[in-house]
């Protein structure tokens, strides 16, 4: 009789299963502080098991966070190459980052600070890498729209894109906050809005 042998995970996997059991109770915790002990417990595993694999649970965040920022650069990447269109760009990146609310809750929980707020203070730092990111990816494709005569010329990108950056996140905020089934009927508008002109 073939004995099955119990396939061990290596240290990447792990790794992974951590950081996805994170984003999962970051998704699902009220108070959105989990503590090292919490997460084990959701794992099955000892708390230092997890401390085999990250020195602290601060280095377990800027993990997720790279995660994210990797996630947002290559959507913004694959946006600008597909979309010859600066108002095009503009419209799909923004509607994209509004859908990671129901795609990646934890995530959006994470770079909206909710998720940090008894957390090592440098972790706000990298989230605010990622807002310049989408900000410039916005005013780049503001440029370009202007550029083609899809916007006036006179519009300030670096104000509009500053504007949507904060819509975004106010809509991120917006589904922390209140009931995540809510939908928000203004995308359209708001986008026409920063068009205009």
């Amino acid at each position: 009789m073939e004995e099955k042998k119990s396939k061990r995970k290596t240290g990447a996997e792990r790794k992974l299963e951590i950081l996805r059991a994170l984003v999962s109770l970051i998704s699902e915790s009220e108070s959105k502080h989990i503590t090292t002990k919490t997460l084990a417990h959701r794992l099955g595993i000892s708390e230092a098991a997890l401390y085999r694999h990250f020195p602290g649970k601060a280095e377990m965040y800027r993990e997720v966070i790279k995660y994210a920022e990797n996630f947002i650069v290559s959507w913004i990447n694959k946006i600008v190459s597909e979309n010859a269109s600066g108002s095009d760009q503009v419209k799909t990146l923004y509607k994209l980052l509004l859908s990671l609310r129901s795609a990646e809750p934890g995530l959006i929980s994470l770079l909206c600070g909710e998720a940090l707020a008894l957390e090592d203070k440098s972790l706000q730092q990298n989230i605010n890498k990622i807002y310049g990111y989408i900000q410039i990816a916005f005013k780049q494709s503001l440029k370009l729209a202007a550029a083609q005569g899809e916007i006036s010329a006179s519009a300030d990108a670096a104000e509009r894109a500053s504007f949507l950056l904060s819509l975004l996140l106010g809509h991120w905020l917006r589904f922390i906050k209140q009931d995540p089934s809510e939908k928000d009927a203004y995308t359209d508008s708001e986008l026409a809005l920063v068009l205009a002109g």
